[in-house]
């Protein structure tokens, strides 16, 4: 999937200190094949203790006197793109105090506990807030509990009139989500939407039918063709000509039949890489090298091989008049040459009958 010049890229970018989850995500790949290209081209691997002192002493001097002056180590782990034990790291290195949760709650200057309350009576949500003020979302919970009353979700529909309730019902009726009609009429939660249509007799739409309907949403439709851009396209091609240049690679119960072949020298070849072509239709995973007419199937417990695969995958192929042995991933090494030499035992049978 990545070329040279992106491998390259990758273990400059880790070598200058770049953290390995962050490079993963700019190149659309999990981080451990980050850290596969570092050990590939040689190159050291950061230990935890290592990543945590990425900071030299003068950003951790300064991390340390923001936390010091108030700052919650949450706001700082966003800041300085980094997680929170890394913060409160640097604090233990530097002889700091670690605030305790009910001491951080009690953080808040009351002008921020009436600006925060301000905004909660105007109809700012508490995640809201806590996003705004860079804080916890409980520590808005217990602030708003100290200073009033918080509201409940009929209070919240409480500002609804009949007018905005029938339009509601009409809405969600015609197709329209919960969180759409939730900010449309300037709601603080989408359950709020579905309290209405419950009390008006009409029943929720499941996951699924939801689904459906976002999928005909033409907007949505919209976001999802500008996150597939060009780039993603030519990559999935450049991939599919790959994988059909170097066929797909056997699993490792795949791997483990071939070597019970090899070791035992038995007729059977590996053709389920797609290499060879299909074979009316389908790619079966071995086929004899003896002139018999003969497939072998290896197939797990998973959505792929469900309970219909066998004898739909047996049918198959006895059209064409070629015989069909099936190995499960729980058979045990003996069983399986034990099943691989059946083939040839019928051979052998067929053999001495026409003599």
């Amino acid at each position: 999937m990545l070329d040279r010049k992106q491998e390259s890229e990758i273990f400059d970018r880790y070598v200058n200190g770049e953290p390995s989850t962050k490079i993963a995500i700019r190149f659309g790949v999990s981080y451990p094949t980050i850290l596969k290209i570092v050990r590939k081209k040689e190159g050291k691997v950061r230990t935890s203790g290592e990543y945590k002192r990425r900071f030299n002493s003068k950003k951790e001097k300064e991390i340390f006197k923001k936390y010091i002056d108030g700052l919650s180590s949450l706001y700082l782990a966003k800041k300085y793109a980094c997680c929170i034990n890394t913060i409160l790291e640097i604090i233990k290195r530097n002889n700091g105090y670690i605030r305790t949760n009910s001491e951080s709650h009690q953080k808040l200057s009351k002008k921020e506990e009436k600006k925060i309350m301000i905004g909660y009576s105007k109809g700012l949500t508490c995640s809201k807030l806590a996003k705004k003020y860079c804080i916890g979302y409980s520590t808005i919970w217990r602030a708003i509990n100290r200073n009033g009353r918080t509201r409940t979700s009929r209070e919240a529909m409480g500002k609804l009139t009949e007018i905005d309730v029938k339009a509601i019902v009409k809405a969600y009726l015609g197709g329209e989500s919960s969180p759409k009609l939730c900010k449309k009429f300037n709601l603080n939660d989408p359950n709020s939407i579905l309290y209405i249509v419950r009390s008006k007799g009409i029943k929720i739409r499941t996951g699924s039918e939801a689904n459906k309907l976002t999928w005909k949403d033409p907007e949505f439709i919209k976001k999802i063709k500008k996150s597939y851009t060009f780039e993603r396209r030519e990559q999935a091609r450049q991939l599919c000509i790959k994988q059909l240049k170097e066929g797909y690679k056997p699993s490792k119960f795949e791997k483990r039949i071939m070597k019970l072949i090899k070791q035992n020298h038995l007729p059977w070849k590996y053709i389920g890489d797609g290499r060879e072509g299909s074979f009316f239709g389908k790619v079966p995973d071995f086929i004899n090298t003896n002139g018999q007419k003969a497939f072998v199937e290896a197939y797990e417990d998973n959505y792929w091989h469900d309970k219909t695969y066998v004898p739909k995958r047996r049918r198959h192929f006895a059209k064409f008049g070629f015989k069909t042995i099936f190995i499960h991933y729980k058979d045990k090494d003996e069983i399986i040459i034990e099943k691989l030499n059946t083939e040839q035992e019928d051979k052998k049978a067929g053999e001495e009958n026409a003599i």
